[in-house]
C-alpha cells in the first residue's frame, strides 16, 4: 500500500531555470522482498510466521517519507562588448541538483542460529520502554544495543519489522560550464 503526494514548482526566466519537487509518502507492506528477491537485512522473503502474517505488516524497507529535489541553471552575466574579454568572461553557466530525503527503514536482527524455530530471522526482544534513541552519525553505533535482548527459544522477538530508521541523505551536485 502506498499513499503519497507530489508537488512541483517551476520558474523560468531569461537567464535561468529553477524547478523543485517535493514528495510526501508512506509505503506499507508485509514483506519488501518476497521469495528472496531482495537481499535486505531483516527481509527473509517469506513471512516470519506463515500462520500469522500480520506480524510482518509495517513500513516497507524502501519507505522514504519525504524527499525534496531541486535543480537550477543560471547563465552568468558577462561583458556585452565583443572581443577577448567577452570570449573569456562571457558564456558561463552554473547549474546543479540538490536532493534531501528522510531515511529508509531497517529491522534489527540477531546474528547466529535461529532460535525462534520459524524461518531463520531472529528478531530480538525490546527490553526498554519508549522510543529507541538513535545517533545516526556513527553507522556502527547508531543505537544502544542494550535496548535489545535475545528472544526465547521457540518464539519470535518483540522488535518489529522495519521499526527503526537509518540516517537521512543530502546530496549536492554543482557544475560550472562555459559555452564556446
Amino acid at each position: 500500500q502506498y499513499d503519497g503526494m507530489v508537488t512541483t514548482a517551476l520558474r523560468q526566466w531569461r537567464r535561468g531555470l529553477f524547478e523543485a519537487s517535493y514528495t510526501l509518502g508512506k509505503s506499507l507492506d508485509y514483506n519488501s522482498s518476497y521469495f528472496g528477491s531482495g537481499n535486505l537485512t531483516g527481509e527473509p522473503g517469506t513471512p516470519i510466521d506463515s500462520r500469522n502474517v500480520r506480524l510482518d505488516h509495517g513500513a516497507s524497507a524502501f519507505d522514504i517519507r519525504q524527499r525534496l529535489v531541486a535543480l537550477y541553471t543560471i547563465d552568468l552575466p558577462g561583458p556585452r562588448r565583443r572581443g577577448a574579454a567577452r570570449m573569456a568572461l562571457g558564456g558561463w553557466r552554473i547549474s546543479g541538483i540538490a536532493t534531501a530525503q528522510t531515511s529508509s527503514r531497517f529491522t534489527v536482527v540477531l546474528g547466529g542460529p535461529d532460535t525462534s524455530g520459524f524461518n531463520g530471522t531472529n528478531r530480538p526482544d525490546v527490553v526498554k520502554a519508549g522510543p529507541l534513541p538513535q545517533d545516526n552519525r556513527a553507522p556502527d553505533a547508531a543505537f544502544d544495543t542494550s535496548w535489545f535482548a535475545p528472544n526465547g527459544p521457540g518464539r519470535i522477538g518483540t522488535s518489529g519489522r522495519n521499526a527503526y530508521r537509518g540516517p537521512g541523505m543530502q546530496n549536492f551536485d554543482v557544475s560550472l560550464a562555459k559555452r564556446f
